[in-house]
């Protein structure tokens, strides 16, 4: 769903998967509210270049659709600073605590830093 060309900062990957592709829209929903906008959390997609569905598998698809033709993809992320986003993990693999998304991966990179 995003593009980053080759001449742009090699340095920018660190912080950014790229911008959209040309006939795709996103948005990113509040975890906790998914009727409300936000810079971090679920991400929804929709336009041309959507996939019709999943493999033998039409009734997932269709549960991840909304009304207005958004699909959730399943993935928690974030804008970037130049209009792009920063996939940051999985919804399902996160918890939310008082609308702050926290990935498990940041968690067990902490406690695998912890010296026992």
């Amino acid at each position: 769903m995003t593009i980053t060309r080759l001449d742009y900062n090699q340095d920018r990957a660190a912080y950014s998967h790229g911008r959209l592709i040309y006939c795709l829209a996103i948005r990113i929903d509040a975890c906790h509210d998914p009727g409300q906008r936000a810079s971090e959390g679920r991400l929804r997609v929709r336009g041309a270049r959507l996939a019709l569905g999943y493999y033998k598998r039409a009734d997932a698809f269709d549960a991840e659709m909304n009304a207005e033709g958004w699909f959730a993809t399943g993935d928690v992320a974030r804008e970037d600073v130049r209009g792009g986003i920063r996939l940051l993990g999985r919804a399902k693999d996160a918890i939310l605590r008082d609308g702050i998304v926290v990935l498990m991966a940041e968690l067990e990179a902490i406690i695998a830093r912890h010296p026992r």
